[in-house]
């Protein structure tokens, strides 16, 4: 790793290593091949369909004109597999680039820190004030380095190699003089924010802005499918055979606009009080409980494929004690997931302790982690023959991979 001084600072750029990376860029080619061949085939259907609705004239040689009863259905599931299609390309092209032509440029100023992500001819850059900096860390699996701020937590890299990323901790937490394992301190999460509710009761929402951003989608999505929807409807009182089109357009019409009315008009509040947070769902000007509160829990659940997630549960007062792997129940609700770090939940956990009063215990701690492996050999010598054999099996495992010098 060079780092290069500059006159307000210094830079270090890091590039992809390692010939694993060719494997994944074959493979990525090979899809985004079929990729290509599948948009080109299908924007070729709907251009070839929409010209023979336009100009009447039939589709292929041999073939009837098309009508707008039969091709409506088809041509909307294809705009629709389009969508999802163009998206799940984009996102493997810009893989791609970032595996081949990809370079991350951190500079490190006498008050900010500046990001800079390249992928090709696609460029990002952002910038973190000094005074926002809370600290630098690896995410769970260590495959990539992040800065801590007041705002969130934000991936500087997952470029270069381990070695170079723990010179880049070492060498950004030296330049701002920050301390190497900084105290977790309560901030709230990006997209969330504390307002007053109609009641003048200081509550936790998602962002508002966000949430009138995908109401207006949703009216958006409702206008289209309401305006094919009447049309079908229009047609389908002298064609019976249209009814079964009509009915399913009109339930999806029905469901849109529900929809984007819950987006406009409701949403989830956590109200906050002292020594308790209490769940309700709002409407409008009416409010229902949901759910009351009097401790937090940080839990790790490695139940999905794609790596640990870190959950902040909300516990009732009437829960019984955590048993292994019960996160969530009638007593006990996720409040906020994040899933390969659990910087973010813990630090929203510790807002809440301190904004309400409450218990907050955080069960990703080594110490923790030991006492559920105990809690779990425990249910294991408890539960019979086979039990005791997984017992006596994780055992020889353990100590087949213990270091020698743990035998003495």
């Amino acid at each position: 790793m060079n780092l290069d001084r500059t006159s307000t600072g210094w830079e270090v750029q890091l590039r992809p290593t390692g010939y694993g990376r060719f494997v994944s860029a074959a493979f990525l080619s090979v899809w985004l091949t079929g990729w290509a061949l599948g948009e080109t085939f299908v924007l070729g259907i709907l251009g070839l369909g929409a010209w023979s609705l336009l100009t009447g004239q039939p589709p292929g040689t041999g073939r009837a004109p098309l009508h707008w009863e039969a091709a409506l259905p088809t041509g909307l599931f294809l705009l629709l597999w389009l969508a999802l299609w163009t998206l799940g390309g984009w996102a493997a092209g810009r893989e791609l680039l970032r595996i081949i032509f990809g370079r991350d440029a951190i500079r490190a100023g006498a008050d900010a820190l500046e990001v800079e992500k390249s992928y090709g001819l696609f460029r990002s850059r952002r910038q973190v004030a000094r005074d926002a900096i809370r600290g630098f860390h690896y995410k769970a699996n260590r495959a990539a380095l992040c800065v801590e701020t007041t705002q969130g937590v934000i991936e500087l890299t997952r470029l270069g190699t381990p070695g170079n990323r723990a010179e880049l901790l070492e060498a950004l937490t030296t330049h701002f003089h920050l301390p190497a394992h900084p105290a977790a301190s309560g901030v709230l999460p990006k997209n969330w924010c504390e307002i007053n509710s109609l009641e003048r009761d200081p509550v936790l929402v998602k962002n508002p802005v966000t949430r009138r951003k995908q109401a207006l989608t949703m009216w958006v999505v409702f206008a289209l499918i309401a305006s094919v929807a009447l049309y079908v409807l229009a047609r389908a009182a002298p064609q019976p055979k249209l009814w079964a089109l009509a009915v399913i357009l009109t339930a999806f019409m029905l469901l849109s606009a529900w929809g984007a009315v819950w987006l406009s008009l409701g949403r989830i509040e956590w109200r906050l009080e002292n020594g308790r947070v209490i769940r309700q769902r709002r409407f409008g000007s009416n409010r229902t409980t949901q759910f009351e509160a009097v401790g937090l829990e940080l839990v790790e659940d490695n139940s999905g494929d794609g790596g640990p997630s870190y959950l902040l549960v909300a516990v009732a007062a009437n829960a019984p004690a955590r048993t292994y792997r019960s996160y969530v129940g009638k007593q006990r609700r996720i409040i906020h997931s994040q899933s390969d770090d659990a910087t973010e939940p813990r630090n929203f956990g510790l807002w809440l302790q301190q904004r309400c009063q409450l218990t907050f215990t955080d069960l990703t701690t080594t110490e923790a982690r030991q006492r559920d492996f105990e809690a779990l050999k425990q249910q294991l010598a408890n539960s019979g023959r086979l039990g005791q054999a997984t017992l006596r099996l994780i055992g020889g495992l353990m100590a087949v991979r213990r270091p020698p010098d743990a035998h003495n």
